[in-house]
């Protein structure tokens, strides 16, 4: 795991020139069908990445973007009207058999269908119109990071490729150096901080938000510490009422106009005795952590799990936990 953590820069800069002949035709398609909707479709790691890409399409692109649900195909066989919509299929193995099958009832719907995956012959692939290879190489370690890191830059060039926009672009082209500089930055305050404890909430917003999801995934895989992951504003439409005195509270505070409100909560999670650990170089409540300067919201969310990565490691091995042998865990999980 630790291998791939340090292996996400040079594979998100390499991307690009195996992502540039798929990319341009899923473009020329886009623009000819003017989808109204786009659909994703992941698990795990995968769907995380996803909620990432909603807020990249619906901030930037500006269309609706929902979560599929991959059962309504394989289990209740029904087929949705998709005609002339784009579906966004996200599975590092490609083998997962619902998400196959959604894909599949999507393409007979008259859906574009695209698989972004790290297997460019798998099921998956081959159930879509158009593939967008993550050219990561082999995963092996059972927690996926440098699949992570290299969908989600997928994805911001997608993003980026559709409108023109040039800053997100060129976000993209920074990402490996800024990766390898979060990589090294010390987050072991939070490593102490968890080491002591069996649970945690973590929480994000806009481009954080795909993020902390993440990052709780990585903290339950491999740290086997129950860490639920919510948006800072979901939070306090209930889960706030489990915050007392000492309550561990990761925050993933974003870069960009959701800022203040992140800023906000901490603010009050901190009066009501929070152990507030807290990404944000502007921070001025709890535990802060340390984090690159601000240079484009959605590559300072990746640096930031970049950072969370590096320090979820260091804390399983000093909890005693085998990152790359996590109970009841396997590489690929196939859901029906």
């Amino acid at each position: 795991m630790a291998q791939e953590i340090e292996a996400a820069p040079g594979i998100v800069a390499r991307q690009e020139i195996e992502l540039a002949r798929p990319l341009r035709d899923l473009l020329r398609y886009v623009h000819r069908l003017k989808p109204s909707v786009v659909l994703t479709c992941g698990r795990g790691s995968s769907a995380h990445a996803a909620t990432f890409g909603k807020h990249l399409i619906e901030r930037y692109v500006g269309l609706p973007v929902a979560e599929a649900a991959p059962s309504i195909a394989s289990i209740y066989r029904r087929r949705l009207n998709l005609r002339n919509q784009l579906l966004l299929a996200i599975s590092q193995s490609g083998r997962s058999d619902d998400l196959v099958s959604f894909a599949t009832q999507a393409r007979r719907s008259g859906s574009l269908t695209v698989a972004i995956t790290n297997a460019p012959t798998s099921p998956l692939a081959s159930a879509c119109d158009i593939v967008l290879p993550l050219a990561a190489g082999p995963e092996l370690s059972v927690a996926a990071t440098k699949t992570f890191m290299a969908t989600a830059a997928v994805l911001m060039r997608l993003a980026g490729a559709w409108t023109g926009d040039p800053n997100l672009l060129s976000a993209v082209g920074r990402l490996p150096d800024r990766l390898a500089y979060a990589s090294k930055l010390d987050w072991s305050r939070a490593q102490e901080a968890l080491s002591r404890s069996t649970h945690l909430v973590v929480l994000g917003r806009g481009p954080t938000l795909g993020i902390a999801r993440e990052a709780a995934l990585k903290l339950k895989e491999t740290c086997r510490l129950h860490a639920d992951a919510d948006s800072g504003a979901e939070f306090l439409h209930g889960p706030v009422a489990l915050v007392r005195p000492g309550y561990p509270v990761l925050v993933f505070t974003p870069t960009d106009e959701a800022a203040p409100t992140v800023r906000l909560l901490c603010r009050d999670l901190h009066a009501k005795g929070a152990h507030l650990l807290v990404a944000d170089g502007a921070s001025t409540e709890g535990t802060p952590l340390p984090v690159l300067p601000i240079e484009h919201p959605e590559a300072d969310a990746l640096c930031l799990l970049q950072s969370s990565y590096v320090m979820t490691v260091a804390l399983a091995t000093q909890l005693g936990v085998d990152v790359d042998n996590p109970p009841h865990l396997r590489k690929v999980t196939r859901t029906t």
